[in-house]
């Protein structure tokens, strides 16, 4: 071998990025990142660079990143059972587990029901199926009140299931009292009076919500107090 020959062999090879990646191997490194780290913005390029691909490649894969999301929200969909409580159960135990289960699930992908909420795919039917089959065991509705009370429920418990995705760790409550001083005197002895509370409301919130969601909904349902 000459001089030349060993030194080409000596000098090691340049890595560069994956020729080629299966949808799959996409999806399921996309869904690493959502688990990861839920609220970094999933972008092409971050999805790209987990599988070792250049952004643009990933475009032959997926027309968009909206197809791509719809990919990812199908194979979690696959990934686990559809929500489903105890038939024999109160209706009431039924409807709060129905709800602290859905939580369970967004509060883990996040960006995931802000696809779903703005259209992007219908991922939430299969578990507001399972609600249907709850509240018809409850009361024999007609179908225009069992749809508000379909909203009702499923609209509280994503709206808070987002608020708590989002939410702090703990209160900032030493930064509540601060911003008390640049409050108009009346409204800040108002804002005194709850801040101290808030801590004990932070840890079971979402349970107040269930509580207080099962006693309007009770309201609601045919033959109930408010409707006879």
């Amino acid at each position: 071998m000459t001089a030349a020959e060993a030194d080409a062999t000596s000098v090691p090879k340049r890595r560069g990025r994956k020729p080629r990646a299966s949808r799959e191997e996409i999806v399921d490194a996309a869904i690493g990142l959502l688990e990861r780290d839920p609220h970094e913005p999933l972008t092409i390029a971050r999805v790209a660079d987990a599988v070792g691909l250049a952004p643009m490649t990933l475009y032959r894969y997926f027309d968009d990143r909206a197809e791509l999301l719809g990919a990812i929200v199908r194979a979690v969909r696959a990934g686990r059972p559809p929500v489903a409580v105890d038939a024999g159960l109160p209706w009431q135990e039924q409807v709060g587990a129905w709800m602290t289960s859905v939580r369970d699930q967004i509060v883990r992908y996040p960006q995931l029901l802000q696809f779903t909420a703005e259209g992007g795919h219908q991922d939430w039917l299969v578990d507001g199926a399972e609600l249907v089959a709850i509240l018809e065991r409850a009361a024999d509705w007609d179908d225009a009140e069992l749809a508000k009370a379909h909203y009702w429920v499923s609209a509280t418990t994503l709206g808070h299931s987002i608020i708590e995705a989002n939410r702090l760790p703990e209160p900032p409550v030493s930064a509540m009292y601060g911003e008390l001083a640049h409050l108009p005197e009346e409204a800040a002895s108002r804002m005194a009076r709850v801040i101290p509370g808030l801590a004990a409301v932070h840890e079971a919130a979402f349970d107040l919500v269930v509580d207080r969601t099962v006693a309007a909904l009770e309201g609601m349902v045919p033959g109930g107090p408010a409707t006879s």
